[in-house]
């Protein structure tokens, strides 16, 4: 698997601040009245991001690699990641994460717009992904190619996800930070049913030929500013 290390930059974002992309080709969202990225009316915007959104406190983004080549590895503990396929070994490579939303919003809310940033740290090729809900629970310090958690097998090895796309196609042809627009629906699903709340898993769109891998920055890298970030927008019941 190929991990080349470079040097990437993010910008800094506040609360009640949309995400913005760069350095990669995806569709923005519509300009609103909160943000560049957010739709107008949105009402309320909070952001998910471990040691800084909604406060240095919060810590509940559980993230991991899926590597088919090395099908029982663990990679919780890395810092960067790799999605694509890299033709070296035949290796497909994925990764999951969910953010946990329990009692941070309320859960009769209506989600009108949601954003999910990465920083990215190296790239080969070209690599076009997208998100697709986990249909599976998982534990990051246990989860594989072969394993959702420690001794309990994926239905299908590589995760178990619903085949429908749940975000726009994000394609990195250059390093930058990337966002991808989610379905609002989905996330508004997590909010409201906690216990259903299995995290996504981010595929790219070719696994079968060429060496195009890019590499983003995990939950677990001590530059805060790089973790991976969801952003909601949402509107209370009348």
């Amino acid at each position: 698997m190929k991990r080349h290390c470079f040097g990437s930059a993010f910008f800094a974002v506040v609360l009640m601040t949309a995400v913005a992309a760069a350095g990669c080709k995806g569709p923005a969202g519509p300009a609103g009245s909160i943000g560049a990225t957010g739709p107008a009316g949105s009402g309320y915007v909070m952001q998910f991001q471990d040691g800084a959104y909604p406060a240095a406190s919060y810590t509940g983004a559980s993230d991991t690699g899926l590597d088919s080549l090395n099908s029982t590895t663990n990679y919780s503990a890395f810092t960067t990641f790799s999605i694509g396929f890299d033709s070296t070994g035949s290796e497909k490579d994925r990764y999951i994460i969910k953010y946990n939303l329990a009692n941070l919003i309320p859960d009769n809310v209506n989600v009108t717009a949601a954003y999910f940033t990465i920083v990215t740290d190296s790239l080969n090729g070209t690599v076009s992904m997208q998100a697709y809900p986990l249909t599976t629970a998982f534990t990051a310090s246990g989860a594989t190619w072969m394993d959702s958690a420690a001794s309990t097998l994926w239905a299908t090895p590589g995760g178990d996800f619903s085949p429908m796309p749940q975000s726009s196609t994000v394609t990195v042809s250059v390093l930058g930070t990337c966002t991808f627009t989610l379905n609002p629906a989905m996330v508004q699903g997590w909010i409201a049913s906690p216990s259903t709340n299995y995290g996504m898993i981010i595929i790219a769109a070719n696994e079968s030929t060429g060496n195009n891998v890019v590499n983003l920055w995990y939950d677990e890298t001590a530059t805060v500013a790089d973790r991976p970030m969801l952003t909601i927008y949402y509107t209370l019941p009348q």
